[in-house]
């Protein structure tokens, strides 16, 4: 379990610094947001902290994401074969995800912890860190959003995403970060990959 702060910014890939605050991968073809929209609707939410998803509460979860308000959900689309002491024990895809295993195994060598995440209409996930990337990166895809933005607070400056459905993003939530929606249901496809797994590690780089 990665319980303390240097477990969560001293790992073996590059620092917050060396990566963007995020980058689009690529589109996502329309078949596999069906498949992720047709998950959203038909598995049951994950409740968070129960015996299936204990990391949850472990990584405190409730508050990160503001879900006391029942404004927000995760559905789990891989689970864990006995231990839950980090996200990368979280690695067998539920039944109706080989179309989107095989869409993202074109891009990672592996990939953990993927879940839905529906927030609902004005729902605010506060400003807060994860881990760096040196311990893990963290991606999205886009399946349904209206106005809404996305933050990163740098070094620099307060960077601000748009995201789109239909595509996929790396997000460097090693920096502090938060996300506002607006109007409409947001839903995201969130998952955890180690940098050294990705293909195309240019695209995560900074300048």
């Amino acid at each position: 379990m990665i319980e303390s702060k240097k477990q969560r910014v001293n790992g073996l890939g590059p620092s917050r610094r060396m990566l963007k605050a995020f980058s689009v991968v690529d589109s996502v073809p329309e078949e596999i947001i069906f498949d992720l929209k047709n998950l959203s609707s038909t598995i049951p939410p994950t409740s968070i902290g129960s015996d299936n998803y204990q990391i949850a509460e472990n990584i405190d979860l409730k508050s990160v994401f503001n879900v006391s308000q029942t404004e927000y959900k995760q559905i789990l689309l891989q689970s864990h074969s006995s231990d839950q002491k980090t996200e990368f024990d979280y690695t067998n895809w539920v039944d109706g995800t080989e179309r989107i295993k095989t869409f993202l195994l074109r891009y990672f060598k592996n990939v953990y912890r993927l879940r839905i995440s529906v927030s609902s209409p004005n729902h605010i996930i506060p400003w807060h860190i994860d881990a760096d990337t040196s311990v893990v990166c963290r991606a999205q895809i886009c399946i349904d959003v209206g106005d809404n933005k996305f933050n990163f607070q740098t070094k620099d400056c307060i960077e601000e995403l748009l995201m789109e459905p239909g595509k996929m993003y790396f997000i460097n939530t090693g920096w502090k970060h938060q996300v506002l929606n607006f109007d409409k249901t947001r839903i995201v496809a969130i998952f955890a990959f180690k940098f050294e797994d990705f293909l195309f590690p240019d695209l995560l780089l900074k300048d």
